[in-house]
Parts: structure tokens; sequence; C-alpha cells
């Protein structure tokens, strides 16, 4: 494994990966390297790099793409350090294809890249995210209802999805709108956004945010199986038993604190409990795009939920 790399071999690794991820931002920004770093990213080529990409299969993949769910930055910026630069996309099939894309000199990790060319994008007042151009679909086939509900009459399609653009007009995607939480003081709060901060923890494999017609957010957390491999060895106990250590909980207790200081005071998690195993398609939690469905998981896990909640507020909220 990447991250399992000790001594003169680890060092080199861990130098060349930087050398990669710092030579790999300058080209997503569509800045020219520097003579200095374009030296030591090719030797970091010859070393290193070049020999990984080969042994993982990826020797001669020029473009690599992904959608349809959110990725880990970790992983896009792993993969970034080892010269396999992924692009994350956007769109449906009413887009017949991508809306934005990261591409080459226009990419910034963590969102799905700027409008393509032709096509406008907006955010509607709600935080929707909307298209018109040429890609987008006339209707849907003798349904002229959703059609109405889909398409405005400005030609506007309606994606469902919640976004926001920054300064330089790259979309990043925080939620459904269906999938909104509203809280008993009327606040709407996106969970898809908040779930993704929670799984950048070490430990987290999986993450559900509890909300809806509550006083404060709460979050249902899954061991990564890696994480819990290194975790048990590091403290001399069972992987199985990482759920309940104290340990564990106390490092994830202080990450989730530190992933409030995040977000909005609205959208910080004020408790957590942590399920004995992962979510899954095969259970039932996950669809086969390997998202939540979230009323299953609510019912299933309803006992642990109101225990939350009975139990009440044990951490800091967001800092907004």
């Amino acid at each position: 494994k990447l991250t399992d790399v000790s001594g003169i071999k680890g060092r080199l690794l861990g130098w060349a990966r930087r050398v990669g991820r710092e030579h790999a931002d300058a080209l997503d920004h569509g800045r020219k390297p520097s003579a200095w770093l374009a030296r030591r990213h090719g030797l970091a080529e010859r070393l290193v790099l070049e020999k990984i990409r080969r042994r993982l299969g990826l020797s001669r993949t020029h473009i690599a793409a992904t959608g349809a769910a959110p990725i880990r930055r970790e992983i896009l910026e792993m993969f970034s350090g080892l010269g396999v630069r992924i692009y994350e996309v956007y769109g449906l099939s009413e887009t017949t294809g991508p809306g934005t894309w990261n591409r080459n000199g226009q990419t910034r990790l963590g969102t799905v890249g700027p409008v393509i060319p032709d096509v406008e994008l907006h955010i509607a007042d709600d935080g929707e995210v909307l298209f018109r151009g040429p890609n987008v679909f006339r209707g849907y086939y003798k349904d002229p209802a959703a059609t109405a509900e889909a398409l405005d009459e400005d030609g506007w399609f309606h994606t469902g999805d919640l976004g926001k653009v920054d300064a330089e007009g790259f979309l990043t995607i925080t939620g459904r709108k269906k999938e909104i939480l509203v809280t008993s003081g009327g606040k709407n709060v996106a969970p898809v956004a908040i779930e993704a901060k929670l799984q950048e923890l070490d430990l987290v494999g999986d993450a559900f945010v509890v909300g809806d017609g509550r006083r404060f957010l709460t979050a249902l957390l899954t061991v990564e199986e890696e994480a819990a491999a290194r975790f048990a060895a590091e403290h001399g106990i069972e992987a199985s038993q990482v759920p309940t250590h104290d340990g564990a909980l106390g490092a994830l207790r202080k990450g989730v604190t530190a992933t409030n200081g995040r977000l909005a005071r609205v959208e910080g998690i004020r408790n957590f409990r942590v399920l004995g195993r992962r979510f899954s398609v095969d259970g039932g939690e996950l669809t086969p795009t390997l998202k939540p469905r979230r009323k299953i998981i609510a019912e299933r896990y309803s006992v642990e939920i109101e225990a939350m909640y009975e139990e009440g507020q044990i951490l800091e909220p967001g800092a907004g």
C-alpha cells in the first residue's frame, strides 16, 4: 500500500508525491511549472512515479474522469500526485452528458468544474442548479407534466441538485433539493456536503446526517476498514472493537469538532454514534450508485438516533 512504505523508500515516495502534487496543481491552475519544479518533477517521474503507474496498470492513462457521486478530495490528491489527474464532471441524462467539466488548465479539486462551452449555468434563489443550452433535452417522452416541472418557460432545466459557483466560475454540488433537512427552527440544511466533510476524517467510512424537524444535527458514522485495521494494530485490539474503543471515539470526537469549525453554526454536528458495520448496497442502506437510502437508514437506526437526542448536545457547533 502507498501509505505503508517506511524508511528510505517511504521518504522517497513521499517526496515524489509532493512534487507530483505541486506540478499537477500548477497545471490545474493553468500555470507553467517553474524550471526548478520541472526538473524535480522529471526526476520524481524517472525514480518513482512512472514505476508506480506501471504497476497500477495506469501507465497509458491520458484522461481520467469521475462523476455520478462525490469523490473524496484526498483520493484526487493521491492520484494527482502519482501523475494521474482525475477530472470531476457533472451532468445528467437531460443534459446529454456533462454540463460542467474540470479540464487541463481549468481544474479545482473539490468542484465539478466550469460550465462547458455554449451552455449557461445559473444558481436559483433556493440554490438549485439550472442549465440552459443546446445540450439540454426538449422534454420527457409522452410526459408533458414531468417536462413542465423540469423545464421552465425560459428554457432553464431544473436539475434538482443544489450547488454554488465560486468567483472563478467553478461549480460545487452541495446536495439534492429533496434531501434538504429542515430543522425545528426552520433552517434549511443540505446534508450531503456535511457528510462529505465528515468522510474526510481518517477513521470515518460512512456518514449520515440527521436533523429533519430536530433542534440540532447529529450523525451516524461507520469506521473505514483499513483505518480500523491500522488503529487496531496500534492499540493491540481486534478491528471489530474499534467502533466502541475509547481512543477511537475520542479521535472521532476531536475530528467532528474540528469539522464543525469549518461549517456554519446551524450545520454543526452536536452528537454522533458509531455503528458496528459499514452501510452497503446488499444491506439496503445504499443505492447501486452508493447514495444513502435515507428513509431506510433512518428507520433501521431509529433507536441510535433517538438515543443521541435524548443524550443531547455533546459537541461544539459550527463556527459560522
